[in-house]
């Protein structure tokens, strides 16, 4: 039924995701997401996706096993929670990028998550309790087991589930996750660390929002009206050594070096998405010269095409072009565009069953 060994974030989204429909607006969901000085964001508007007929033909698009094993899990969710589809009204997630990020030699451990400022919030209509959501994902924990222990604990006099992954082979250096719930039960949290959870409940009970870092807030005011939205906003001790990392590269590689080169003054990305009876999306990346922006948007015009497989209809229907020191991808996409890759991840779904 499900993937034989689910991760610790895995276990956790699923419960999440496998229901999400959403609504960007709540202050709640943002008290609780945005933490201070917050270099990226990521809001979805699911609702109106799901609800959209590009979605719709989408979700027509996948195999009769894939539909049941969907609605089989949803079922088996809200008999222990309670929770519906329509029940989840909205999430939003940001983070503020670890020190070192792009220096050459960095590596991620058990140390740089302790450390990370990262909330993922969903608001629910519905008033959740912690014992619902242990049942969530204890739930999902019944196909996978071993694959995370769930313990209730206190962090600050507020109860919350401590995650602690239990596969040897895990690709992460994730050693724990924290799942809780707002007081008033309509806000669910998943952080990585105590510092995080207890900031965002701090902001919830005084009605307070943070302040994301410099740039962030006009480069998400842009992507209003979309249903989803991501923004990220380079902070200049990041950009600084993501220009020195490019140069490193050069000196010891400089075929690895001429390919980095266009980026090394890249300073935000985002993208938007709308969906309708097909999705419209564009991608912004600005990398701080006219002259990488038009190399880059030129390499891929003439590399792109040629893509084959589950892709190629999907990249074939991206226009690229250098608008300034900006790389801009942006489409219109039909649900008969996507079909190749709907139908890889049945394929990919049905390998999980077995």
């Amino acid at each position: 039924m499900f993937p034989k060994r689910i991760r610790l974030l895995s276990l956790t989204s699923a419960l999440i995701s496998g229901l999400i429909p959403g609504l960007l607006s709540a202050q709640p969901l943002q008290q609780a997401a945005v933490v201070e000085g917050a270099d990226m964001i990521l809001a979805v508007n699911m609702a109106e996706l799901n609800q959209s007929p590009f979605m719709q033909a989408i979700e027509a698009q996948q195999s009769p096993q894939i539909k049941a094993m969907r609605t089989q899990q949803q079922e088996r969710i809200q008999a222990a929670m309670g929770l519906k589809e329509e029940d989840i009204l909205g999430y939003m997630l940001s983070f503020k990028l670890p020190e070192g990020l792009f220096s050459v030699d960095f590596e991620p451990t058990p140390e740089t998550l302790e450390a990370l400022q990262f909330v993922l919030a969903v608001e629910v209509g519905r008033p959740l309790t912690l014992d619902d959501l242990q049942k969530g994902i204890e739930l999902l924990q019944e196909d996978t087991p071993g694959s995370a222990n769930v313990e209730k604990i206190e962090l600050g006099g507020t109860p919350v589930l401590q995650l602690n992954p239990q596969v040897e082979d895990a690709d992460t250096p994730i050693e724990k996750a924290y799942v809780s719930v707002s007081d008033a039960g309509n806000v669910v949290l998943l952080t990585l660390n105590e510092a995080s959870l207890t900031s965002a409940h701090a902001r919830l009970s005084g009605g307070q929002t943070a302040t994301p870092g410099p740039g962030l807030i006009p480069a998400l005011q842009g992507l209003e009206g979309n249903q989803i939205r991501m923004a990220l906003v380079l902070p200049a001790a990041a950009r600084g050594a993501l220009a020195g990392t490019v140069q490193q590269m050069s000196a010891a590689d400089p075929m690895m070096g001429m390919m980095a080169a266009p980026f090394a003054g890249l300073s935000s990305i985002t993208f938007s998405g709308n969906a309708a009876e097909n999705l419209a999306m564009a991608l912004n990346i600005d990398i701080g010269n006219d002259m990488a922006a038009q190399q880059v948007a030129a390499m891929i015009q003439n590399f792109g095409p040629g893509i084959g497989g589950a892709a190629g209809p999907f990249v074939r229907k991206i226009t690229t072009e250098a608008v300034g020191t900006v790389l801009r991808l942006s489409g219109i996409l039909s649900p008969e565009d996507m079909k190749p890759l709907t139908m890889e991840m049945d394929l990919e779904g049905m390998d999980d069953m077995e």
